[in-house]
């Protein structure tokens, strides 16, 4: 399994990606930190970090994040760390080997295979210990793969490999796991046994990125259309997922996450995890307890702080029905990675397929016609759609009805669900002329605006009155007790004041009902309103009067 990285080279290949800032929803905590800034040749072990440089090489504890030991000599690169954090397999002229308390063990130059000299003086080196064991197993320009015995300071074994030409100059990648060795050079990743035996060939068709493995022998590549492959060694074929991920990436040992250059992902849903974790590179430890980010400082986390991340969502079950005219705060379900569920209404991006039915308004979802539709919802890159049912509201009992507009014309001069009210200037209605008859004379002129007449009588230009007919109303049945029940007893009745009433719109008679009663009453804003009974005794229209006529 690959334990660690060497950033050197990969920098400028693979630095396209850019890290775009996020409020963190996930707020993890550093176990431990390091005081050292964007390293680029480093190894993580289960206990500590080894970190290469220009004066020999440094060891940190991980757990505290102290210094246990600067090995200082000349310029030393990192190569890799046994899984006992016994041997350090260094590159500096040559190889050279540390023991666990930075003692140099061994130094070699070259060595004899059979009837061939290996060089270890290469500028590109790459070394991974097979797991559990002192044999580290090296990737050479001249000499292929090596098997080198560090205890010993012996090699076991040498096989030439070939190299692919096609894409140009070779930059073969190495990486171990428990089940292969792995070298990935441009468009193809060959496995070979840990004895050297030449196990299968991997190709995608396209030119790989990044690539790593897993403790149970998966295989993860990436190319630079952002595509994810799987390939498990003991399974056909290969698996592929559109993630939209570039950049070298690294897998966690137990196949749990990954990451790139900049962020940390959740590999079973291929989605980025958002945390407060800083940008840059996250590396984990062999048993997957800790991982490492690299940035500004060096920051040591348990990857159990990660449990809280999202694993899916799901919109609110609440949701399913909207009335029309009111505004709802959508929200989501969230589930996390521990199982806990939470309600989310912030940081979500809602998109309706249908606004002229459903509108989303600063956060808030305002039905407008009734229908289906399909909202998109989306958070920290996870995204799921839904149906809701925009439905009218439930009709008002006569009684609720009737104190709405009451309400409305004590508070607001006007009735309930008018555009305009008393003293609106005329020329803001906008509307078809119309007019009142009573007994077939012409009692109003004005402006029919939806259910609503608006007219003027005066030299003012303001609305004095306001007449709502029930023509548009399914309310045929309202009588006296319950008018009084909603606006109390009349100021005066009147039985034989008039015989009969016409609503009219441009040339179209809306309401034409006969009149037995007319009811007066005063509101708050003191204007006065008639109400118009037929001869059954059920209400039909309303009157609105600025004052009462003479």
């Amino acid at each position: 399994m690959q334990r660690w990285l060497r950033i050197t080279g990969l920098l400028i290949l693979f630095s396209l990606f850019s890290y775009s800032t996020v409020e963190a929803a996930l707020v993890v905590e550093p176990s431990s930190s390091i005081d050292v800034e964007n390293p680029t040749n480093y190894v993580v072990g289960n206990k500590q970090m080894y970190i290469g440089g220009e004066d020999g090489y440094r060891t940190y504890e991980l757990s505290d994040g102290s210094l246990v030991y600067h090995v200082k000599g000349q310029a030393t690169d990192v190569l890799d760390v046994s899984d006992d954090e016994q041997w350090v397999l260094t590159k500096s002229s040559g190889l050279v080997t540390y023991d666990a308390k930075g003692m140099v063990r061994h130094t070699l130059q070259e060595a004899k295979w059979e009837h061939m000299t290996i060089s270890f003086n290469d500028d590109q080196i790459q070394a991974r210990f097979l797991p559990g064991s002192s044999v580290a197993v090296i990737l050479t320009e001249s000499s292929g793969l090596v098997w080198y015995d560090v205890a010993t300071n012996e090699v076991k074994k040498q096989v030439l490999i070939s190299r692919n030409e096609r894409y140009g100059p070779p930059n073969q990648q190495l990486r171990v796991s428990k089940h292969f060795i792995a070298i990935g050079e441009k468009a193809m990743i060959t496995l070979y046994s840990h004895e050297g035996e030449m196990m299968s060939s991997i190709g995608i068709g396209d030119l790989i990125e990044s690539f790593d493995v897993t403790n149970d022998g998966m295989v993860v590549m990436t190319t630079k259309s952002g595509e994810l492959y799987e390939y498990k060694w003991n399974a056909k074929g290969t698996f592929s997922r559109e993630l939209d991920i570039t950049g070298a990436i690294m897998m966690s040992p137990n196949g749990t996450f990954f990451s790139n250059e900049t962020s940390l992902y959740d590999f079973k849903t291929g989605k980025r995890i958002y945390s407060s974790v800083q940008p840059g590179r996250v590396v984990f430890t062999p048993d997957s307890t800790r991982f490492i980010s690299i940035g500004k400082r060096i920051e040591i986390y348990d990857t159990s702080s990660l449990d809280k991340r999202i694993r899916s969502i799901a919109v609110n079950p609440e949701l399913k029905r909207i009335e029309t005219d009111t505004k709802v705060r959508p929200s989501l379900i969230v589930t996390r990675a521990d199982g806990t569920k939470e309600t989310i209404t912030e940081g979500v991006t809602w998109t309706s397929t249908s606004p002229e039915r459903l509108a989303v308004e600063k956060g808030m979802f305002v039905g407008k016609q009734s229908g289906p539709v399909v909202v998109n919802a989306t958070y920290e890159e996870h995204t799921t759609l839904f149906y809701v049912k925009v439905v009218p509201p439930p009709p008002l009992t006569d009684l609720e009805w009737l104190k709405a507009h009451k309400k409305a014309l004590d508070q607001n001069g006007t009735f309930d669900g008018a555009d305009h009210k008393i003293g609106t200037l005329y020329a803001k209605v906008k509307a078809p002329a119309g007019k009142l008859l009573i007994d077939k004379k012409i009692a109003t002129r004005g402006k029919y605006h939806h259910d609503f007449l608006y007219a003027t009588t005066n030299r003012s230009k303001k609305v004095n009155e306001i007449v709502l007919s029930f023509w548009n109303y399914k309310r045929p049945n309202i009588t006296e007790s319950v008018v009084q029940r909603a606006f109390g007893k009349p100021i005066q009745t009147w039985t034989k004041k008039s015989k009969s009433f016409e609503t009219i719109r441009g040339n179209k008679s809306w309401e034409k009902r006969s009149v037995g009663k007319i009811a007066a009453y005063r509101t708050k804003q003191k204007h006065t309103v008639w109400m118009y009974y037929d001869t059954s005794g059920k209400l039909r229209m309303f009157r609105l009067l600025e004052s009462a006529p003479k």
